[in-house]
């Protein structure tokens, strides 16, 4: 009762778009979020200048072994350890499994599992089936009301 409560207070009907519009509609609504995400997460050109002052802040330096370490393929085992170090309740991913069932139906999963990770990290393979994500827009106020500006600090 209490998460359905949750759930009903949560839930958000619409939200406003980039022109200021207030969108309703699943597919306007995706498309309003998605465009947000896109815009502060993108450049169209950053200086030179900005480039610079981020670059050289980082500092660290890697021995000719450590180098040569990073360039090598990724590994079954590395793909193990991995695994073991994941959260086993965490949050779930896109198909709705948490790390747990991976860790628990290795002997199933793990051959195609092993395959797939390899396969990006070594051969340059496409994410784009797993590169899924779910957003949970949650107000912060007790209630948020249809139209209402929401502040860039909330």
């Amino acid at each position: 009762m209490k998460a359905s409560m949750w759930r009903t207070k949560n839930r958000i009907i619409g939200i406003e778009d980039n022109m200021g519009n207030w969108q309703e509609e699943e597919r306007l609504t995706t498309s309003a979020i998605e465009s947000y995400f896109t815009d502060i997460f993108t450049t169209c050109c950053p200086s030179t200048s900005a480039m610079a002052k981020v670059t050289n802040t980082v500092r660290v330096k890697l021995d000719e072994s450590t180098k040569r370490s990073l360039d090598l393929p990724f590994t079954k085992t590395e793909i193990l350890e991995a695994l073991a170090e994941m959260g086993a309740t965490k949050a779930p991913s896109p198909d709705g499994f948490h790390a747990v069932f991976s860790q628990r139906s290795w002997e199933v999963v793990g051959k195609r599992v092993v395959e797939l990770c390899l396969k990006i990290l070594n051969d340059n393979a496409s994410v784009e089936p797993l590169n899924r994500t779910f957003i949970v827009l949650i107000p912060k106020i007790k209630s948020a009301k249809k139209g209402r500006q929401i502040s860039d600090n909330v």
